[in-house]
């Protein structure tokens, strides 16, 4: 059987985060194509890890910086090596490429991180001047980006990359440095809902976002803060409920303000999903 050494910026958490969900449908998509999938993360082993290795997965705490890490692995023969976002790249790439040459090496993009900081650069901008933030204008000299040089040098070494989003996609094939074949489009895929209630069947808003990623907070304090007190001048009743892991007190205690209320992580978002009018996912500055 083909082998792919996944290396996994934390271990996933498909319930808390989209990224999370990410990594388990690329482990699920590898796996119906042959390839037996090890994890490798720098992240230390924690309940998550215990989780997995209790459903069975290979998992390896690796550090870019100690080559007694890899003693398990240098025995091993991976066709496919995997990234999760161009920063496990930059730390480990360089060792995989010595220790597995043939080794086919693919960044798994999960987003533009040098787009997201950019945005986030531009909006941080408009709070230093005081001038408005205008959402039309999401990138600044996206090119001069500190990070973009190294997200394109990562993409680059790497044989493959994949995109999540057709704008990401269009922004680096007008680059034009990139080989034939070096970029793919691969979005967030999910199953189809067959049953779902029908408008009127439904009521309220959501908003669903782990909060350790730093635009969703931001989502969620523009969503609190300007968003929803328009929409109650207008619908006075409309509730909204947020969801997520990982909440700061702000989040958590947000249910004392009239309207809205936190509920936490969720198992299943499909059930809320089928029961709200509308999903709502205010971001400034996500890529």
């Amino acid at each position: 059987m083909k082998k792919c050494l996944y290396y996994v910026y934390v271990w996933p958490e498909p319930l808390s985060s989209a990224a999370g969900l990410r990594c388990e449908q690329m482990i699920t998509c590898l796996k119906q194509n042959g390839y037996e999938v090890e994890l490798a993360s720098p992240c230390t082993k924690n309940i998550i890890y215990e989780s997995l290795i209790k459903k069975e997965y290979i998992c390896h705490s690796v550090d870019p910086n100690n080559s007694e890490t890899f003693q398990n692995l240098t025995k091993k023969d991976y066709q496919l090596i995997l990234f999760d976002r161009y920063i496990l790249e930059e730390q480990f790439g360089w060792r995989s490429r010595e220790l597995w040459p043939s080794a086919i090496q693919i960044i798994d993009t999960q987003d533009l991180h040098s787009l997201r900081k950019n945005r986030e650069d531009l909006l941080s901008k408009t709070y230093e001047e005081s001038i408005e933030y205008d959402p039309e204008k999401q990138i600044l000299d996206l090119h001069n980006h500190k990070d973009f040089t190294r997200e394109i040098a990562s993409i680059l070494r790497a044989d493959a990359a994949l995109l999540l989003s057709t704008y990401e996609y269009s922004l680096l094939n007008e680059i034009s440095i990139f080989p034939k074949n070096h970029l793919f489009y691969l979005p967030l895929s999910t199953p189809v809902e067959e049953d779902f209630p029908k408008f009127e069947d439904r009521s309220g808003l959501v908003f669903f976002g782990n909060f350790r990623h730093p635009p969703n907070l931001d989502a969620f304090r523009w969503l609190e803060n300007k968003i929803y007190p328009a929409l109650r001048r207008n619908i006075p009743e409309i509730p909204i409920t947020v969801f997520g892991a990982y909440p700061p007190q702000e989040v958590s205690q947000v249910q004392k303000k009239l309207g809205i209320k936190f509920l936490g992580p969720i198992q299943n978002h499909r059930v809320i999903l089928k029961q709200t009018l509308i999903c709502i996912a205010p971001l400034r500055y996500g890529a």
